[in-house]
């Protein structure tokens, strides 16, 4: 699982006894931004007020760069500290649609797909459609929606810069 650590670095406020809660990565495509929290607040609130981050899913708010340290929920902020978020790259299911008896589909590696693989938010999946004896590549139609699309060298390339899983529908 590909995980990337974002650092949350906590300042104390003198006036008026608020934290402002500045968010930091190096992650691609993560945007910094702050939120406050208020004296004694807890690192429950903290949670609620974090930015969502597309095709990633929160794993925890730790303590320590190597995230094992976790943080509890009720723990409360008193302090300036800098906190770290472990985030796992989501996974999804790229579905074929077609009739085996007149195509094959293989991936980059010339990996013959049937059904369904698995890729990961941000990545690439190249693909090319291979006609059966009988059949030529004037008889393949293939549309998808939910991801960006294009052709690359011969290979239909679907870029997973979206979330949601994609249906591939092939045929004539």
């Amino acid at each position: 699982v590909a995980t990337a650590v974002v650092p949350i670095v906590v300042y104390n406020s003198i006036q008026g006894k608020v934290y402002s809660i500045t968010v930091e990565s190096e992650a691609a495509g993560f945007n910094a931004y702050s939120v406050t929290l208020k004296r004694g607040q807890t690192i429950a609130h903290l949670e609620k007020k974090l930015n969502m981050f597309e095709g990633h899913t929160l794993e925890g708010i730790f303590k320590d760069t190597e995230c094992s340290e976790r943080f509890d929920a009720a723990e409360k902020v008193k302090k300036n500290q800098v906190v770290y978020l472990k985030y796992s790259v989501n996974k999804y299911n790229i579905t074929f649609d077609l009739d085996n008896t007149k195509y094959t589909v293989v991936d980059i590696s010339n990996k013959s797909i049937t059904g369904e693989t698995v890729v990961e938010y941000g990545s690439k999946f190249k693909f090319k459609i291979v006609p059966k004896l009988g059949y030529t590549a004037a008889d393949i139609n293939v549309s998808w929606y939910n991801q960006s699309q294009s052709m690359q060298n011969g290979y239909y390339v679907i870029d997973i810069d979206r979330e949601g899983d994609v249906d591939v529908k092939i045929g004539n």
